[in-house]
């Protein structure tokens, strides 16, 4: 049985604390796996986009790409113009707060919907996830990945170790509260299916995160 869920404030504030941690290599295979799964080119959306590193990695990997990069916390999203800014693609990443579970676009608006370590921080990631599903057009494409909740406060305490080693106090503290507040892969089956994520395709995808795949049918 995995630990207990705690979850984490919905809203991320330690902006600078978690943008200075090493994400690259993280960051790089999302972006190497989505192109794997096949998305459609036009409009994109990322929610929980944070200091907007991996829509940065999708434009320079998708040039065609036109992307919309949501954050609910305004500290998030001054950092993330930064670095847009600082890649030259202010024209390519459009970034805009917002509340992922009321965004504010039209149905069946993008193509391709991504999500990297977002629903650990939300007490009920449902009304998100219809959001998500909403948005999608025929034939687009959801891919989402988080942390996964460990099953004990053994390799809770491992997985610390390995990745967070070179990390402040501050940091390591960030990343032990995400697995607290991450779901089990049998939690992310229930919340798919609740909302109509089906068929789904989800697995572990590493020693800490899982990997969600949908596909909305071709008619919509």
């Amino acid at each position: 049985m995995a630990l207990p869920r705690i979850p984490e404030p919905e809203v991320m504030d330690e902006a600078l604390a978690y943008a200075a941690m090493d994400h690259g290599g993280v960051n790089r295979q999302f972006v190497q796996d989505l192109a794997l799964a096949e998305p459609r080119l036009g409009r994109w959306l990322d929610v929980g986009t944070g200091p907007a590193q991996i829509p940065i990695l999708v434009c320079e990997h998708f040039p065609t790409v036109q992307l919309v990069a949501v954050d609910a916390a305004p500290a998030m999203l001054l950092v993330a113009q930064k670095q847009v800014q600082a890649a030259r693609l202010s024209e390519r990443i459009e970034l805009v707060q917002a509340d992922a579970k009321h965004l504010p676009w039209s149905s069946k608006s993008f193509t391709t919907i991504f999500t990297n370590s977002l629903l650990h921080h939300l007490p009920d990631p449902r009304p998100c996830l219809q959001e998500l599903k909403r948005l999608l057009a025929p034939g687009g494409l959801i891919f989402l990945r988080d942390l996964i909740r460990p099953r004990n406060a053994v390799m809770l305490q491992q997985l610390i170790s390995v990745h967070t080693a070179q990390d402040s106090n501050e940091q390591r503290k960030l990343f032990a509260d995400s697995l607290w507040a991450s779901f089990t892969l049998d939690e992310v089956q229930q919340l798919a299916a609740w909302v109509g994520l089906t068929p789904v395709q989800l697995s572990q995808t590493s020693d800490r995160h899982w990997t969600l795949i949908y596909r909305n049918a071709q008619d919509g």
